[in-house]
C-alpha cells in the first residue's frame, strides 16, 4: 500500500508539472502573439531609427513575432504623399538596414508606405534682407544672401528662424550648395521665382517639393499664399533672368 501511494504521489506531480510547464508555454505563446517580444524601449529605438531617415513623417502599427532565436517585424511609415515608388523603396531598405544593424536578432521588417498627413510642415524660402516676416522673398534662388526658415502647423505659422546664404557669392555651384542647406534643414517645402535644374533635382531627390512664387511678397504673405493654394508646384527647373534684386 505504501508503493502505491508513492506512485499516485509521483504521478501527481508529475501531472501537476505537465499542466504547469503547459501554461507556462501557452503563456509565453500568447504573449509572442501579442507582440510582447517588443518591449517599450525597443520600440521606441526602432521608432527613432525609422523616423531619422529623410522622408519618414511618422511610424505607426509598429509590431515584432518571435520564431526562435530571430524576430521578424512590421511597420508602417507615413511619407510624403506624390513620393515616387523608386525613393519609396530606398527609403524602406534604408529603415529595414539601419534596424537590423541595431538589432541582431531582428531577421526581417516588412515596411508599408503610406501618404502622411500634412499637419506641420517646414518651408525654406530665399529673401533678400533679414526682417523676419517681413523679409521679402529673392527672386534668385543661388544669390539670395539669406533664407527664411518658417515651421508651420496647421496651417499657423508656429516658428521662424533665418540662416545667411555663405555661397551666395560663388561663381559656380552656389544654387547646389543653396540647396544642400535646404536639406540639411529638412524643410519640406521651398518658395522661389525661379531655381536651377541641380538644385531642383538635389530638392526633388530629398522630398522636398518647390512651388513658384511669381512676385516679390513678405514672408507672411508667402505663407498665406501656400496654404490657401495659390502657388504652382513647380514641376521642371527653371531660372528667373537676373535683374535687381532689391
Amino acid at each position: 500500500m505504501d508503493g502505491l501511494k508513492i506512485i499516485r504521489a509521483r504521478a501527481k506531480k508529475n501531472v501537476g508539472n505537465l499542466i504547469g510547464s503547459g501554461l507556462w508555454f501557452g503563456k509565453d505563446a500568447v504573449l509572442v502573439l501579442m507582440d510582447a517580444c517588443l518591449s517599450p524601449q525597443k520600440a521606441r529605438e526602432i521608432k527613432e531609427i525609422a523616423e531619422s531617415v529623410r522622408g519618414v513623417r511618422g511610424v505607426h502599427d509598429l509590431r515584432l513575432h518571435k520564431s526562435g532565436p530571430v524576430s521578424f517585424g512590421e511597420m508602417h511609415i507615413e511619407a510624403e504623399e506624390d513620393i515616387r515608388l523608386m525613393k519609396a523603396h530606398e527609403i524602406s531598405d534604408e529603415i529595414e538596414e539601419k534596424i537590423k544593424q541595431r538589432f541582431k536578432d531582428i531577421e526581417s521588417i516588412i515596411i508599408h508606405v503610406e501618404p502622411a498627413s500634412k499637419e506641420k510642415i517646414k518651408v525654406g524660402i530665399p529673401i533678400v534682407e533679414a526682417r523676419g516676416l517681413e523679409s521679402r522673398n529673392s527672386m534668385h534662388f543661388g544669390n539670395a544672401p539669406f533664407f527664411a526658415f518658417i515651421e508651420v502647423e496647421r496651417g499657423q505659422i508656429a516658428n521662424v528662424y533665418l540662416k545667411t546664404n555663405k555661397t551666395a557669392g560663388l561663381v559656380r555651384k552656389k544654387g547646389i550648395d543653396a540647396a544642400k542647406l535646404l536639406v540639411d534643414e529638412r524643410v519640406d517645402v521651398v518658395l522661389a521665382g525661379g531655381i536651377g535644374e541641380g538644385p531642383f533635382h538635389l530638392l526633388r531627390d530629398n522630398l522636398v517639393q518647390v512651388y513658384i512664387l511669381q512676385k516679390r511678397v513678405d514672408v507672411r504673405e508667402s505663407i498665406q499664399l501656400l496654404e490657401n493654394n495659390k502657388l504652382e508646384k513647380m514641376i521642371v527647373p527653371f531660372e528667373k533672368k537676373e535683374t535687381d534684386d532689391r
